[in-house]
């Protein structure tokens, strides 16, 4: 799916592609245009300067997260002293906002997809030849972010980042949104579908097994990992489940192709 931004980015792209190359080449090779012709051209050259306007107010309105009913009024404005019969009424509209939103269903919760492939071909295709390098590293982070203070409801952003490229900024590739708990190693265990950080084979490095420490001056303990010549894990020890006392279940990131 694609997201608001990109929705009127792209479609403004393909718009002056599509139309301002083709006038200009006409322009220099036929002198003698009809009047008509001559205000074909005005109109999709104005056309253009409208679109032009809306989009760059468009980015600075969500750039600038005004609140939606600050944006309708200065709307109004702009058409009413203005006189630009041509601008939009609604934020939806400037924004091109999608009047539905697809949601895919991943019990305990559900997750939005903006798009990687969508990203990578808009960026990539702002840039030279000579910046884009022949092998491109992608880092992609993940940890949760809570809503509510009353719920345990909390927005997962997976974010993806070009790493070797200058210039590139982090951008979303999807939002899933459940119920758990935040933290680092709940996160981890969470997306890799392993024991907790509190269970005996909770190790994320090696096959070692937790030992019960009790605190001497209270009466909670911690689980502790004493050993330093465990079995280290590696990718293929995880997918065939060597130590099957460490997985809750199928991790969904054993179905990419990593190591």
């Amino acid at each position: 799916e694609e997201s608001d931004v990109d929705s009127y980015l792209s479609m403004y792209a393909s718009d002056s592609q599509n139309s301002c190359y083709g006038s200009n080449e006409n322009l220099f090779k036929n002198s003698d245009w009809s009047s008509s012709e001559s205000e074909n051209g005005l109109e999709d050259e104005m056309k253009k300067k409208q679109d032009d306007f809306c989009r760059t107010l468009g980015q600075w309105v969500v750039e600038s997260n005004f609140q939606r009913v600050h944006v309708g009024k200065l709307l109004k404005c702009i058409r009413i002293h203005l006189d630009l019969s041509f601008f939009p009424r609604d934020y939806r509209t400037l924004l091109k906002t999608q009047r539905k939103v697809i949601l895919k269903a991943m019990p305990p919760g559900h997750y939005f997809h903006f798009g990687l492939i969508k990203y990578l071909f808009e960026f990539l295709s702002s840039l030279s030849p000579q910046q884009i390098p022949l092998c491109i590293e992608l880092c992609v982070n993940v940890d949760g972010i809570p809503l509510y203070k009353s719920s345990r409801s909390q927005f997962w952003p997976i974010l993806g980042l070009l790493r070797n490229i200058d210039g590139a900024k982090p951008f979303v590739i999807g939002i899933f949104d459940g119920t758990t708990i935040l933290c680092d190693a709940p996160a981890r265990s969470f997306l890799t579908s392993v024991k907790g950080h509190t269970a005996y084979f909770s190790c994320p490095k090696c096959e070692t097994k937790g030992k019960y420490a009790k605190n001497p001056n209270s009466k909670k303990g911690r689980v502790t990992f004493p050993t330093s010549n465990a079995r280290l894990r590696n990718n293929h020890s995880f997918r065939i489940r060597r130590q099957a006392e460490h997985h809750k279940g199928r991790s969904m990131l054993e179905d990419l192709n990593l190591d």
